[in-house]
């Protein structure tokens, strides 16, 4: 039975406690006890299976290492080469598509575009969080505002055509 966050929150504050700090090497140390809270806490312990999940973890790292680059008279432009598949948002089915590929379908660029700039904003909210607890959020929230307009309009607003 996966154990609560309330339990892997106070193991691994015993744990920080412990050794000093925390790493993930520290975790995974405690998490291979049988008898450790964290040991079900979803460690894939089957090493072929771990394995695979390592594979996969990698080719990810090395399809998001490529880049896209376009010169024009002015400017040199780098950016992914591939990035996650749009039609494939809100699927458990991953993908990727070459961004050089979107470029030619506006609905599917737009549609990426968006996906990121989502990803971008949980990013924005995670570390809004972690200002507030820092009592550092007035600093924030200027730099937040400003970034929230860049929020994807919802599908049902009008396209913007150049």
């Amino acid at each position: 039975m996966a154990p609560t966050k309330e339990v892997i929150k106070h193991h691994l504050e015993q744990l920080e406690n412990e050794h000093g700090r925390l790493t993930a090497e520290i975790v995974v140390q405690d998490a291979k006890n049988p008898d450790s809270p964290l040991h079900d806490a979803g460690f894939q312990w089957d090493v072929e299976k771990a394995a695979h999940q390592q594979w996969l973890d990698h080719a990810r790292k090395l399809i998001s290492s490529v880049e896209y680059v376009v010169r024009t008279e002015r400017h040199t432009i780098s950016a992914v080469a591939w990035v996650r598949d749009p039609r494939l948002v809100g699927t458990k089915q991953q993908g990727y598509v070459q961004v050089s590929k979107l470029a030619d379908d506006q609905t599917l660029a737009r549609q990426s575009l968006d996906f990121e700039i989502t990803r971008a904003l949980a990013v924005i909210k995670r570390v809004q969080s972690l200002a507030i607890v820092l009592n550092l959020d007035a600093r924030l929230d200027g730099m937040i505002d400003e970034l929230m307009t860049l929020k994807p309009p919802s599908p049902d607003a009008p396209a913007v055509v150049q």
